[in-house]
C-alpha cells in the first residue's frame, strides 16, 4: 500500500502591506488540526535574500519579511514536515499556499507500507549506478536520539531535483518506509501546477510526481533494453508515472561538442593515426558502447533529440 503526501512547501510572494501578509499567514495556521500561534517581529533574517522581519510559528513555518522601496511586501515562507504534517487538508492548503505565493521548492512523498525493499538493498542499487533520472549517489548517516544510534538516507542528487529514501520510523514512529522527491527552481512551480490540475486525485499525482522522479534498472546490455527492479515495477503499478518537462537539452550538447572539438581532437587524432584507421574505429565504437551504459536522463534526452532533429 502506498499513501502519498507533501512534507515541504517553501515560495515567495508579494503583498500590499505588512498586515496583508498577516492576514495570510493567520489563513494558512487556520487550517491546522490544532491551532498555530505564529509571530512576525522586526529580526533580520537571511533566505536567500536579506529580510528585515522574520516569522515563526510554534508547528516550525518559518519565513521573512522586506519592504521593497516603500511600495510593496516581499514574504518568503517555509513550512517544514511538522507544519505541513499538521494540516487538516493538505489539498486545501496547497490550494491557499499558491494562491498568493510562486513555489519555490515542494517535496512530494510515497510512503510504502508494504516496505517492499531494505535499505541495504537500496544501498547497493545506488552504488551500482542502476538508476535513471538523478546524476548521483551517496548514504547519509545522522546520529539518533540514542548515542549508538545512526539514521541512514539512501540520497539521489540531481539538478533542481533530489530524491531520498530512509526507513520512516525512525523520523516519525510509523511502519514504513518513505520516498521523498524535492523539486526546487522551475521544476517545483511546475509540479505544483500538475497537482492543482487535478485535485480529484491529490494523492496519486503526488505519488505520480515521486515514481516520475527517478527510474531504478538494471544497466545490463545497451541502455534501451535496461531491465526494471522487480520492486520499483510494484509501487509503479500502484501509482502513475509523472514527469517534468526538463530544460532545453541541445544547449548542453553544444557545450560538449565544444569540449570534444577543443580538448580531444589532438588525442583522437593521435590514435587514427597511430593506431589505424580500422583499429581505431573499432576502439571507439567500444568506448561509445561503453559509454551508453552510463546514461542518464539528459544523455537520452539528447540522443531523443538527435534522432528527432538529425543535427546539433
Amino acid at each position: 500500500m502506498i499513501k502519498s503526501s507533501i512534507d515541504y512547501l517553501s515560495g515567495v510572494g508579494i503583498f500590499s502591506t505588512i498586515n496583508q501578509a498577516d492576514n495570510f499567514i493567520r489563513e494558512l495556521c487556520n487550517l491546522l488540526i490544532k491551532s498555530d500561534e505564529y509571530y512576525i517581529v522586526q529580526k533580520p533574517t537571511k533566505l536567500g535574500k536579506q529580510y528585515s522581519y522574520r516569522v515563526g510559528s510554534v508547528f516550525k513555518l518559518y519565513g521573512g519579511l522586506r519592504i521593497v522601496d516603500d511600495e510593496y511586501v516581499e514574504m518568503a515562507l517555509q513550512a517544514p514536515g511538522s507544519f505541513c504534517r499538521a494540516m487538516n487538508c493538505q489539498k486545501e492548503g496547497l490550494k491557499l499556499f499558491t494562491s498568493k505565493m510562486r513555489v519555490t521548492r515542494i517535496d512530494p512523498t510515497a510512503d510504502d507500507w508494504s516496505r517492499r525493499i531494505t535499505q541495504n538493498a537500496v544501498n547497493e542499487i545506488g552504488n551500482r549506478g542502476d538508476y535513471i533520472g538523478m546524476e548521483s549517489y551517496k548514504l547519509v548517516k545522522s546520529k539518533g536520539s540514542q548515542e549508538d544510534d545512526s539514521i541512514s538516507t539512501c540520497y539521489f542528487g540531481g539538478s533542481n531535483k533530489s530524491l531520498r529514501f530512509y526507513n520512516a520510523e525512525f523520523m516519525h514512529g510509523e511502519p514504513f518506509d518513505r520516498w521523498e522527491t524535492t523539486y526546487r527552481g522551475e521544476y517545483s512551480q511546475q509540479a505544483s501546477e500538475i497537482v492543482l490540475e487535478d485535485l480529484n486525485n491529490f494523492e496519486k499525482t503526488l505519488g505520480g510526481l515521486v515514481t516520475g522522479s527517478i527510474d531504478f534498472k538494471k544497466r545490463e546490455g545497451h541502455w534501451d533494453s535496461f531491465k526494471r527492479y522487480q520492486f520499483w515495477e510494484s509501487i509503479r503499478s500502484e501509482l502513475p508515472e509523472i514527469k517534468l518537462k526538463a530544460p532545453e537539452q541541445e544547449f548542453c550538447l553544444k557545450k560538449s561538442m565544444k569540449w570534444l572539438e577543443s580538448q580531444a581532437a589532438p588525442t583522437l587524432g593521435m590514435l587514427k593515426e597511430g593506431l589505424g584507421r580500422t583499429a581505431y574505429l573499432n576502439y571507439m565504437e567500444a568506448l561509445a558502447d561503453r559509454g551508453t551504459r552510463r546514461f542518464k536522463e539528459h544523455h537520452q534526452a539528447i540522443v531523443r533529440h538527435l534522432k528527432n532533429h538529425g543535427k546539433y
